[in-house]
């Protein structure tokens, strides 16, 4: 007998996430160069915070900020707390979908360019293009226009606003040679995926000055080799190096610009909480009320704060 399934339909957000400090969302330990490496993506190798950790941050938020009731707002986002012990009652899934979080802008050491280089690429941006105009379908033919103005790349040139400051991107140990094109579209719309507040205007003003759209190879070279390696090591009471106590540890670094898609089900939510209920009101007070949150380790050391926007 032939069964009918439903899709599930959701209705997107971005979280934008601009760290302030270096970044560990870690992997665990590994066999290799770095100790204690970070999350990549299989494919591409490319930095990512798996979704379940985003998830789990913005549910302590929640908790927090709206407690944890069973049939309170943080259940009906985020699903039942599994039961601490055996049995219990059957878990219910949440409204809200997270996704991993994705790399849109890497900050890379730079020559003469303004503080550094945000370099990004046309594989990056052509995601991007995907993921914003799903969730801002009102305003997809003004997202494809701007971020086609970053997908013409001329061979194995970059490419950069008009305001750049030099006739290369001396990135890194790569001198990479660029064409100079007035990109106010996409600058402006990556403005507006920044975090929003006055603290961010100096940001918001270097972009055109610092954006660097690189190849897909040389971004994925940046993006494998452009992380910063720390070495640590622990002291014994006598302030000298432990014996064996030392590893290394690798970290995104700060002013890197990543997003994850937010999915709400509308369905689901007003089956919990009425027709009334405003799913996407109570996330954007999430957010509002916490503008800045930690992810992955190392926060007795300052790691991991990132800026938060809910976009659109």
């Amino acid at each position: 007998m032939a069964t009918q399934t439903t899709q599930r339909m959701f209705d997107t957000r971005l979280l934008v996430m601009l760290a302030e400090t270096p970044v560990h969302a870690g992997t665990g330990a590994e066999l290799g160069a770095v100790d204690l490496p970070i999350q990549r993506e299989r494919h591409t190798r490319f930095p990512t915070i798996h979704g379940s950790g985003v998830k789990g941050v913005l549910r302590d938020l929640s908790e927090r900020l709206n407690g944890n009731e069973k049939d309170g707002i943080t259940a009906a986002l985020f699903g039942s707390r599994p039961p601490e012990g055996a049995g219990g009652e059957p878990l219910e899934a949440g409204s809200l979908m997270v996704g991993d979080a994705r790399l849109l802008l890497l900050p890379v050491r730079s020559v003469g360019a303004a503080a550094f280089a945000w370099v990004t690429s046309p594989y990056v941006l052509s995601r991007f293009l995907r993921d914003a105009s799903d969730c801002n379908p009102d305003r997809r033919s003004d997202i494809h226009a701007a971020i086609n103005e970053g997908l013409k790349l001329s061979g194995d040139k970059g490419l950069v606003h008009t305001n750049f400051p030099l006739a290369a991107a001396l990135i890194e140990e790569i001198e990479l040679p660029v064409e100079k094109k007035p990109l106010d579209k996409l600058c402006k719309l990556l403005q507006e995926v920044l975090p929003a507040g006055e603290e961010m205007k100096y940001w918001n003003d270097l972009l055109p000055k610092n954006l660097v759209i690189a190849p897909d190879d040389v971004f994925g070279d940046l993006a494998l080799h452009g992380t910063e390696i720390v070495t640590r090591v622990r002291l014994t009471e006598e302030k000298t190096v432990q014996e064996g106590a030392l590893w290394t540890e690798e970290y995104l670094p700060a002013d890197s610009l990543l997003y994850s898609v937010l999915g709400l089900e509308k369905t689901r939510l007003k089956k919990k909480k009425g027709q009334d209920a405003d799913g996407w009101m109570w996330v954007r007070d999430l957010v509002n009320t916490n503008p800045v949150a930690q992810f992955g380790g190392k926060e007795t050391v300052g790691r991991g704060f990132l800026r938060l926007r809910l976009w659109p």
